[in-house]
């Protein structure tokens, strides 16, 4: 049977009109979460310090967020096969409209003081030392449980918007147009890293926490366009068509996906151990003191990572015909010996020029990571394996900040050197992944 859905970016059928708008609309509800997710650093970062809240217990809120959406996101891809991917997307928007403007009350909360950050330990704990008091302590603040609420409410639901996207571009594009669509879905990613620190100086002049609000207002937006413009793709038939109709489990240890669900929890640990890492950096190699050029540097470095990824993605990969695992081998290894530039980086120049590198690197995993996972499954287990594709990075993202800063101890190269001989070997493995034919059947 050949497939009648064509390629999402060139196409002549009368529908096309119709499929762009669609694809749009899906877009910008994408890039709204991926300006939430940058945003949340530039914004929240120098209020949390304000109200009080530790390094240790800003640290578990970030993780407690991924970690919920590791649990959650592959039950949302199997969901949006039983509801719909449009159901599931208006609910993660939604879901995250309202736990980051929970996030936003709390904090605003914690500014005015009427709920402080204090421990209240029994005195029984307050003169013991050790893990007993440090975990105490810990979970003991009124307005740290308020933050963390919100923050698992937040993971817990706008996890559904990942899968339920990359299941609706599975639905929309023909095998050999796949990774061009998932291009699309890791270009949001992108423009949210340039748009969200952009987004967050322009609104902060309002008041601290506007953009914070006006980016949970911007979602609901996102999910009302969704509803009353999207239409319900039409899943590709398979050949078990006309068969009682069974909701597909797939394991993450499935050999079809597991090498490309490895890429994804290793390359974004790999990428999360290098972004904290930043500030740091600039002021230890490159021999910075003043605050100001450190952000400076900080901020032109994230942007040349993000130009080059959006201008690669939307020009490169849209052409590339290259089979999945061959441009994992080519972009893992490439990563890998930027990384080891970016050690001999002594200038700002250079510095750019390593994080646009990384930029180009990363261009080519992220789509090609979601496409290969997407072509070796059936039609039919699209969305249990969208809920796998979100679920991998994010937990890649729970150990990366942390590894990456306990290396750094040992001097500033340790994480990078480190970084870059796992994901030269991450390279070589996927020249062991067997390429699956992208011929529409």
């Amino acid at each position: 049977m050949s497939e009648e859905i064509s390629d999402p970016i060139v196409s002549t059928a009368p529908a096309d009109k119709a499929k762009r708008i669609d694809m749009t609309v899906l877009l910008f509800g994408l890039i709204t979460y991926g300006i939430g997710q940058s945003l949340l650093y530039v914004v929240l970062g120098p209020i949390i310090r304000e109200i009080g809240i530790s390094e240790m217990q800003y640290g578990f809120l970030i993780s407690a967020s991924n970690v919920a959406i590791v649990l959650t996101a592959p039950w949302w891809g199997r969901k949006s096969e039983s509801i719909g991917r449009k159901s599931v997307l208006i609910i993660g928007l939604l879901g995250y409209s309202a736990g980051y403007a929970m996030l936003a009350y709390g904090v605003q909360l914690g500014i005015e003081g009427t709920i402080v950050n204090t421990f209240g330990l029994p005195s029984s704990l307050q003169s013991s030392s050790g893990v007993m008091a440090s975990t105490a302590a810990l979970f003991a603040s009124p307005l740290f449980l308020v933050l963390l609420g919100a923050r698992l409410a937040y993971g817990a639901l706008a996890s559904a918007i990942q899968p339920a996207a990359t299941a609706y571009i599975a639905d929309t594009t023909d095998k050999a147009g796949r990774t061009k669509g998932m291009a699309l879905v890791g270009m949001t990613a992108g423009l949210g890293t340039i748009i969200g620190p952009v987004f967050g100086v322009a609104f902060a002049r309002i008041g601290q926490l506007a953009p914070m609000y006006i980016a949970a207002a911007l979602a609901v937006v996102a999910a009302i366009c969704i509803a009353t413009i999207i239409k319900e793709p039409k899943k590709h038939v398979s050949d078990d068509a006309g068969k009682p109709k069974v909701i597909i489990k797939v394991s993450w240890f499935d050999p079809r996906v597991f090498p490309y669900l490895l890429g994804w929890v290793v390359g974004f640990m790999i990428f999360t151990a290098i972004q904290p890492l930043v500030p740091l950096l600039a002021e230890d190699q490159l021999g910075l003191t003043n605050k100001q050029d450190i952000t400076d540097v900080v901020g032109l470095s994230l942007l040349s990572m993000g130009l080059v990824n959006i201008i690669v993605l939307v020009s490169l990969m849209q052409k590339i015909k290259l089979a999945p695992p061959v441009i994992l081998r080519i972009a893992f290894i490439l990563f890998g010996l930027v990384l080891l530039l970016l050690t001999q980086a002594t200038s700002t120049w250079m510095f750019y020029l390593a994080f646009g590198g990384m930029g180009f690197a990363f261009s080519m995993v992220v789509p090609t990571l979601n496409s290969g996972a997407s072509l070796a499954v059936n039609d039919n287990e699209q969305g249990a394996v969208g809920g796998l594709l979100t679920a991998a990075p994010t937990l890649g993202m729970i150990f990366g900040p942390f590894g990456g800063t306990a290396l750094y101890q040992f001097g500033p190269n340790v994480p990078i050197v480190t970084s870059a001989i796992i994901s030269i070997l991450l390279g070589f493995y996927f020249f062991l992944v067997k390429p699956v034919s992208t011929q529409s059947s």
